[in-house]
């Protein structure tokens, strides 16, 4: 190679080199500048791949795609209308009685340790600050408020507002409706052999998204119902309020279930120990019903995610984004899952092709020479 196209050949590697670190560089920071807008469609991207199926199975049945969505909006504003009548107000009302009740179960929680140091006097004793704190219980309500403000900021943040929920609503409205007019759309700036995979691809992502939303509202609603029965026939104080917070726990895999049995369990204690067990087995009970029974039929065929890569995808969102990130996280890794598996199988069937020598064209043989027919009347030997 001549030395003038080998310095070429350099200089071009150098220069994409350059551009393709300038890429990411930049990608990275518009990804950090735009992170609300990307969070807002991402959300719109899941709301639509849930309502998909939804949509696709009224259109099967004779009705027309625009009034399928048109009537799952209506269903979802009646539903968001039924909460807010049949569910909210009595939450509220629980609240304030447990903000209420707060100072009270601090007293008894005080009461409770002089008895235990009376009955057990190796025990250390008591000191007096840990008391006033104790006896402050009803004044952490102010800190436990600041915290959910704080999640609140983050809500407002994403969402901005009731304006930014109704422009993610008209994204998923979009999305539903002309989503494979945009994905073909954005499919035509690629070369056209890697379509159709990617086409497939996409596919196998918004199933897998849309099935996490459909099973996670499914999983949230059967866990939030269990609890409520089972806390209220047990006589456990604010049953709907512990009921709700079960629900919302199922949104958070594998470590919201156990942090929402946690204020369950201490409202239980405080009315008797016996009724603080009978709750944990309830919900120890509820958990295994849902590893065992609910989640393998809702969850797993949807999803197909490994719980370790479940778990790591939670450390990350919640990492990167809080509450909300650790929610979204399942849906993204399970989409991410889809090209890994694509990209493994890839691999995998490269290095299992056998590499088969080129063989040369085989020559064709000669036709065989076939005898020329004997007059009639003369012995074979002598016609030729």
């Amino acid at each position: 190679m001549p030395e003038d196209a080998r310095l070429h050949a350099h200089w071009r590697l150098i220069v994409r080199a350059v551009l393709l670190v300038t890429a990411i560089i930049l990608g990275l920071w518009l990804a950090l500048t735009l992170r609300v807008v990307l969070i807002q469609l991402l959300l719109a991207l899941i709301l639509a791949t849930g309502l998909t199926p939804l949509v696709e199975w009224l259109a099967h049945r004779g009705l027309p795609r625009g009034a399928s969505v048109l009537l799952i909006y209506l269903g979802l504003i009646l539903g968001l209308v039924l909460l807010g009548v049949l569910v909210i107000p009595p939450v509220i009302d629980e609240i304030e009685r447990l903000a209420l009740a707060s100072p009270e179960y601090g007293e008894r929680l005080v009461d409770w340790l002089h008895r235990l140091r009376e009955r057990y006097p190796a025990l250390p004793p008591l000191d007096e600050q840990i008391v006033q704190q104790v006896r402050g219980l009803g004044s952490q309500l102010a800190v436990i408020t600041s915290q959910a403000l704080t999640v609140a900021r983050l809500a407002i943040e994403v969402f901005s507002g009731a304006l930014t929920v109704v422009l993610v609503l008209i994204l998923t409205l979009y999305l539903v409706v002309f989503g494979q007019e945009i994905r073909d759309y954005l499919l035509g700036f690629l070369p056209p052999a890697r379509r159709p995979l990617l086409r497939q691809l996409t596919d196998r992502m918004g199933r897998r998204m849309g099935g996490w939303l459909l099973g996670q509202l499914a999983l949230s609603l059967v866990i939030g119902v269990l609890s409520y029965v089972g806390l209220s026939l047990l006589g456990v104080r604010y049953a709907l309020l512990l009921a709700c917070i079960a629900a919302i726990g199922e949104l958070i895999p594998n470590l919201g279930p156990i942090l929402s049995a946690i204020p369950a369990i201490v409202v239980a204690a405080f009315d008797s120990p016996l009724l603080a067990l009978a709750v944990a087995g309830l919900y120890l009970g509820i958990q295994q019903l849902e590893n065992n029974l609910i989640v393998p039929k809702v969850m797993e065929r949807a999803v197909d995610l490994h719980p370790f890569a479940t778990l790591v995808a939670l450390l990350v969102g919640a990492e990167l984004l809080g509450i909300l990130g650790a929610i979204l996280s399942v849906p993204v890794a399970a989409a991410l899952a889809v090209l890994l598996d694509e990209v493994r199988a890839a691999q995998t069937g490269a290095a299992e092709a056998p590499a088969s020598p080129v063989e040369p064209p085989a020559r064709p043989e000669a036709p065989e020479r076939q005898a020329a027919p004997v007059p009639p009347g003369l012995p074979p030997g002598e016609a030729s």
